[in-house]
């Protein structure tokens, strides 16, 4: 990431055209037809409307040097925030010492082995 890059997860509903975005490790710049609004999926970005708002967007700003930078989340942060809600619980049930259940569907087991990888340390650390 460059030095004068400042990334943010924001709510899909945050985004404004002019506003710069990475996707998928791809920053593109927003447009207003990139944006729908309403629909059954609710708001849609690039045609994408990240787990019907359940999913954050990455935000990218450019800083000047000398600027106030806001703080910088970690690589850490923005992952865990671009992940569906039951990847985030399974985290927290993880952090919270609850049990493997492998019952439990493939996107909370993930989030549990993620959190176990990370050996129980959160990424807001």
């Amino acid at each position: 990431m460059a030095d004068n890059m400042q990334r943010q997860a924001v709510h899909i509903d945050d985004i404004r055209a002019g506003d710069t975005v990475e996707i998928d490790g791809v920053l593109k710049t927003v447009c207003p037809a990139d944006i729908k609004t309403g629909g059954f999926m609710g708001t849609t970005l690039f045609g994408d409307s990240f787990r019907s708002g359940t999913m954050a967007v990455v935000k990218v700003t450019f800083v000047l040097p000398g600027e106030q930078r806001a703080p910088v989340m970690s690589e850490d942060q923005i992952y865990f925030l671009t992940q569906s809600y039951s990847f985030r619980m399974g985290y927290a049930d993880q952090r919270g010492g609850e049990q493997y259940d492998p019952k439990k569907n493939e996107e909370w087991q993930r989030g549990y082995k993620w959190a176990k990888a990370k050996l129980g340390l959160s990424p807001f650390a």
